[in-house]
């Protein structure tokens, strides 16, 4: 049902415009994702804590994975700067408001790495998220009814979906790589004591990586949105699909971990791991893209 035939039966009367701008309907669309998730997610908190946890993973990934058939229209209409106005804020917001659970296997993968979980439990977690990245395939392709745009129906209408790879596959798995280990070790600086700052500037340079590596590969990052957005795509087979955008982005961060390590023994501190990346001062607690560096007394 269009949203038109929703306005015809709410109100009573025929809408006053046909279709939004292509910003509107976007916010329109995050707005919609991100108050279903939110309610989900804090309905989880009064699940028992092996449910709770899984329950924050697939929906705070859901949020992630829903937001680019919003974004893709802005990028589309508005360019890069048009993205980056609104995934910087909306990527925000989600983190600090969904502040439980990881949004990506990426931070499972990571937290196994470091000791804080076991195989079996990473493993299960991965699973969930690649269920939240598929979910929202359907999710998304289920709001495109909306018709909130003419874009909407184009989405619609393809019959069949395009790799986003546009580049050899070899080359594809350098990128992937090389712009998680970026982003892994830059979401592990701390560049701010105030931590909606510290996260707005970690997101600038998220969506920087992605207008970089957009039209290569999609800069994905996220083996949880590729899997669901692009697996069995047009253009890669699915063996290449799981070494570009699956065992890339995991050897990426276990680089970037590897080289946090590295830089924090040179400069005489020792790392702590099990903490989630999580840091306390007193009785506030930081959030970094690392574990909790303590220096050596």
């Amino acid at each position: 049902m269009s949203w038109r035939e929703l306005w015809t039966v709410l109100i009573g009367l025929d809408p006053p415009l046909q279709y939004f701008p292509p910003a509107v309907a976007s916010i329109i669309l995050f707005i919609i994702i991100f108050s279903f998730c939110f309610c989900m997610y804090r309905l989880s908190e009064s699940f028992p804590p092996t449910i709770k946890m899984l329950t924050q993973d697939f929906f705070k990934t859901l949020a992630f994975c829903t937001y680019p058939f919003g974004l893709m229209i802005l990028r589309k209409y508005h360019g890069d700067i048009g993205y980056a106005l609104c995934s910087i804020p909306l990527n925000t917001a989600t983190v600090l408001i969904l502040s439980s659970g990881e949004g990506s296997p990426v931070g499972n993968w990571l937290l196994f790495v470091k000791g804080s979980q076991s195989l079996q439990q990473c493993t299960i977690r991965i699973i969930t998220q690649i269920g939240a990245g598929i979910t929202a395939f359907r999710i998304g392709k289920t709001l495109m009814k909306l018709d909130l745009h003419p874009s909407f129906e184009e989405n619609l209408s393809q019959t069949e979906c395009i790799a986003a790879l546009n580049v050899a596959v070899t080359t594809g798995f350098i990128i992937e790589l090389f712009g998680t280990t970026w982003d892994v070790w830059f979401h592990s600086q701390n560049f701010s004591d105030n931590l909606v700052l510290d996260k707005l500037l970690k997101f600038c340079n998220s969506s920087f990586t992605f207008c970089l590596g957009g039209y290569p590969t999609g800069m994905f990052r996220d083996p949880a949105k590729a899997i669901g957005l692009t697996f069995g795509c047009k253009g890669i087979s699915p063996s290449q699909h799981i070494l570009v955008y699956f065992l890339a982005p995991l050897i990426g961060s276990y680089l970037a971990y590897r080289f946090m390590l590295h830089s924090t023994a040179t400069k005489g501190n020792t790392f702590k791991p099990g903490k989630n990346f999580i840091d306390k001062k007193g009785d506030k607690k930081k959030k970094y893209g690392a574990d909790s560096i303590k220096k050596t007394e």
